[in-house]
């Protein structure tokens, strides 16, 4: 299999997936909480309410959902915390609880409604395990679809 781009996934149609995974590390930090496939992928999922499961630094990446990300992003490093809220305003994931990277070793995962975000690299099994288990739910949801329409 070869390595595809965001744009070539988006353009053969996000249907076709049943969640996203996004790990930890420094790439969610610095490209992908601006990258605007990022955010077009992240509002399909929201919207569909398909399972999105985001491990240690990964959370951050959430905000490419917000219509402005890059600048939003430029706000936070210019310390402009008045600017970063306005441009914060109608982000999608506004009010859901979630948890980040953290100092300590503890592996914490929380769940509300359709992010599922896991604290730190420790994390690794329980999200996934929540992560099956939204799949196996949104499986499920999908017979009866099917059964009933």
């Amino acid at each position: 299999m070869k390595a595809r781009t965001l744009r070539s996934v988006i353009d053969e149609g996000l249907d076709r997936y049943a969640a996203v995974f996004v790990p930890g590390g420094q790439a969610p930090v610095v490209d992908l909480m601006q990258d605007p496939d990022v955010g077009t992928i992240l509002r399909h999922f929201h919207e569909h309410q398909k399972p999105t499961a985001l491990l240690c630094h990964g959370p951050i990446a959430l905000a490419a959902a917000m219509p402005a990300a890059h600048e939003f992003r430029a706000a936070l490093i210019a310390s402009d915390k008045a600017r970063a809220a306005e441009l914060a305003k109608g982000w999608p994931y506004a009010g859901c609880r979630m948890t980040i990277f953290s100092a300590t070793e503890e592996p914490h995962v929380i769940e509300d409604g359709e992010p599922i975000t896991g604290q730190n690299p420790r994390s690794d099994h329980p999200i996934a395990t929540k992560l099956i288990a939204a799949l196996e739910r949104a499986g499920q949801e999908a017979d009866r679809q099917e059964v009933s329409g």
